[in-house]
């Protein structure tokens, strides 16, 4: 491992805090983004068989939009906030000031190893600190074009991408102690293992995780429309998405027209281009998958073909929550569906997994809506539609619990990776002699009369 005391040293010179510094390296890496764009798609092609649109839309759009909005706003937030005085701090000037964390670490996953690299690098970036990237190893195609964009725009010292095999290489870097700021996204089971190791050395940490998000489908939705979404938002990325929907709960009323319509719309995106449908990531991913599907009563879909990792939009009518597919967050082209009578009945079963990442509702209902929202804790989601609150970068996107802690995205990315320093500026010009010693009893009186 390289000497990651360089980029202590680096960010004790001070050179990244400037406005000018932070914005130029912006503006560069949107500038290194935009030359090896294509180099970038044609990597996602061989590492995750991503179709044009989908690399594109969610990999690097969304990049490029984050960099303009932080652009367009960093010289405003970076600017020390004013707050309101007590009386007590009478004759003085209070401030929140904003300065960088240090050297932090983001490690990304796989799934979209682009964006979820990027992402959170822009916000440390825009917040004047130092980076140590480590991406999955399970994207290599990637990662050597995510390196050469990280060498043209950064020095070493400044942003270092280190590669390797997770399970060992992140406890070490965590424990080198070089950290002032952990950014994990990935599983909750290794996000358990992160918060474990920073906890130790007290570091903070923010973890963007996952979990079984559910879709809820009242009986006043408009099931065409529904469908149509529900089917998009589940197999981009072949259902490798942290935020896709992992279930559907449909009222009993309305089950059988709804998966009329979700075969329908299955068959007319991908029968004719499965070319559209990315890949499975590996051996491991794909044997999961296949296993679900032991003794699992299919409606639609359920093909797989084993050379070429691919898997086939599956819908899967699941009669309880005793079965496998709803332990553990399937992260795969499976949808399983379960039907419901009643609120009570609704909650009583998405509280078997609690704390999911989104949660997505398709009603006309607004008042059934606004109590989903209320009643049940989860971290954002969507009303009458699904994925697409990831895109919108005036939100924080975060989990709650086993899901994750903190969020990021736009300004929110910028608070993640700065200290909010509060800051008392007193005139000496008048002091107040209250607070001094010694404390009579007139003192006490007229300070209970103050407060």
């Amino acid at each position: 491992m390289e000497n990651l005391n360089m980029l202590s040293e680096f960010f004790a010179t001070n050179k990244t805090q400037s406005y000018s510094f932070r914005i130029q390296k912006l503006k560069q890496l949107q500038q290194s983004l935009l030359k090896f764009e294509g180099e970038l798609l044609d990597a996602l092609r061989l590492d995750l068989n991503k179709p044009m649109i989908e690399s594109y839309a969610g990999e690097i759009a969304i990049l490029h939009n984050e960099i303009k909005h932080i652009s367009k706003h960093l010289k405003c937030w970076m600017k020390p906030k004013k707050v309101s005085n007590p009386l007590s701090l009478f004759y003085s000037r209070s401030c929140i000031y904003h300065v960088p964390l240090g050297v932090v670490l983001v490690i990304s996953p796989w799934n979209y190893p682009v964006q979820l690299a990027l992402l959170p690098l822009i916000g440390a970036i825009a917040a004047g600190n130092c980076v140590v990237l480590k991406p999955s190893e399970f994207t290599p195609n990637v990662n050597q074009i995510l390196n050469s964009i990280i060498t043209e725009v950064f020095t070493n010292n400044h942003v270092l991408q280190i590669e390797g095999y997770g399970v060992s290489l992140i406890p070490e870097l965590i424990n080198s102690k070089i950290f002032n700021h952990v950014f994990f996204t990935g599983s909750t089971k290794v996000g358990r293992v992160v918060a474990g190791l920073c906890a130790n050395l007290l570091i903070p940490y923010t973890l963007e995780l996952g979990g079984k998000s559910p879709t809820i489908v009242d009986s006043s939705a408009n099931l065409k429309t529904t469908a149509k979404r529900i089917v998009w938002a589940k197999f981009y990325n072949a259902g490798q998405t942290c935020v896709a929907p992992d279930y559907i709960l449909v009222h009993n009323t309305v089950k059988e027209q709804l998966v009329s319509y979700l075969k329908q719309y299955i068959d007319e995106f991908y029968s004719n281009t499965p070319q559209d449908l990315a890949k499975i990531i590996n051996q491991t991913r794909f044997n999961i998958l296949c296993a679900y599907l032991e003794g699992a009563t299919i409606l639609h879909g359920g093909k797989y073909n084993a050379d070429l990792l691919s898997f086939e939009p599956t819908i899967i009518d699941l009669p309880g929550l005793d079965h496998p597919l709803m332990k553990d967050e399937i992260f795969g082209p499976i949808l399983p569906i379960l039907s419901y009578n009643d609120v009570e009945e609704l909650k009583t079963i998405i509280s078997k997994n609690p704390n999911p990442l989104s949660l997505y509702i398709f009603s006309e209902n607004k008042k059934l809506v606004t109590k989903v929202i209320n009643d049940i804790q989860f971290g954002g989601g969507g009303v009458n539609i699904a994925l697409m609150h990831v895109a919108n970068g005036n939100m924080p996107f975060g989990g709650v619990m086993s899901s994750g802690n903190g969020s990021y995205h736009g300004i929110n990315s910028f608070n993640t990776f700065s200290h909010h320093k509060p800051i008392v500026n007193m005139s000496t010009k008048l002091d107040i002699w209250l607070k001094y010693p010694p404390y009579t009893n007139f003192k006490f009186w007229l300070l209970k009369k103050i407060a």
